[in-house]
């Protein structure tokens, strides 16, 4: 005898499932933002004054829930990028781009679609190799909202 009442079919049921499985997913990808946004305010928390640590801490959780290997915190002033923090680059990164040293913007950069969009995030890899990696709801939000 089965649970599932005899009008009920098939393709109902593996409906549901799927139904079941996609809000699981945007349950938890919304679990890791809540848990990544209490990290970077503890961090805020217990550094005043001091930004540095703030930076990397929302660059560290933006990497991973991106999924992304790699990422940059930038400043935009003056017509120049300013690197604030940087996440999964080799040691000798400071060397080659130190941090206070401006990067002018070039007019055919990802840096200047995102202006030129106002977008506040970019995925070097998802613009130029494949879109549709980038299909995770924290990417997908972070890629949506507009730069103040």
């Amino acid at each position: 005898m089965s649970a599932v009442p005899d009008h009920v079919s098939a393709e109902t049921i593996a409906d549901l499932r799927r139904h079941l499985a996609a809000s699981n997913t945007e349950r938890d990808e919304a679990l890791a933002r809540e848990c990544a946004l209490a990290e970077v305010l503890r961090i805020i928390n217990s550094s005043p004054g001091d930004l540095a640590p703030v930076f990397e801490a929302m660059l560290e959780k933006g990497v991973q829930l991106c999924e992304a290997r790699t990422g940059h915190l930038f400043r935009f002033q003056n017509g120049a990028f300013f690197r604030l923090a940087s996440h999964g680059v080799a040691e000798d990164f400071d060397k080659l781009f130190p941090r206070d040293t401006p990067l002018p913007l070039n007019p055919n950069s990802g840096p200047a679609r995102m202006i030129a969009t106002r977008s506040s995030c970019m995925s070097v890899m998802c613009a130029r190799t494949n879109p549709t990696r980038c299909t995770t709801a924290a990417t997908r939000s972070l890629r949506s909202r507009p730069a103040s």
